[in-house]
């Protein structure tokens, strides 16, 4: 048996060990919300490839987008875990998973599927309501406790 072939498995069962003890039964939230990162990356590079607009910076930045996604879905884990609540992770989760849902319906629709009229707009309707709004009552909230100014005076 090769050893390094060994070595990656032992590896590789321990990172899902710890993983999915971490995560507890939210790991099947975040297994469908990364099928859904990856249906949307290959979504948008079909896009790029079909409408000869393919860049290997564009796709490198959405590779980014969705780390960060990752990242901030991990800070939520560990502000769950500091505050012993349960529900912020999947916040963030069913947030993104949103996101990544308009964002293939989208691709779909450029690339010629057949999108319903005013789906679109919907998604990006409650994208902005859901993600923009939200954050600003957080921020909101955030500011009254920790004595912040807005940034504008207009926030409601």
């Amino acid at each position: 048996m090769d050893s390094s072939i060994e070595s990656l498995k032992a590896w590789t069962a321990t990172v899902i060990g710890i993983f999915v003890m971490v995560a507890g039964d939210s790991y099947k939230h975040i297994l469908v919300l990364l099928l859904l990162m990856f249906v949307d990356t290959v979504v948008g590079w079909i896009k790029g490839f079909k409408l000869k607009k393919w860049k290997s910076n564009k796709a490198r930045w959405g590779a980014v987008g969705k780390f960060v996604e990752m990242m901030i879905i991990a800070c939520l884990y560990g502000l769950d875990w500091v505050f012993e609540t349960d529900f912020l992770k999947y916040i963030g989760i069913y947030y993104f998973g949103i996101c990544e849902i308009a964002s293939i319906i989208e691709n779909f629709a450029e690339i010629g599927g057949n999108v319903p009229k005013g789906m679109i707009e919907l998604l990006k309707e409650i994208q902005y309501n859901i993600g923009t709004e939200s954050v600003k009552k957080i921020k909101k909230i955030c500011d009254g406790i920790f004595g912040g100014e807005s940034d504008n005076g207009n926030d409601k």
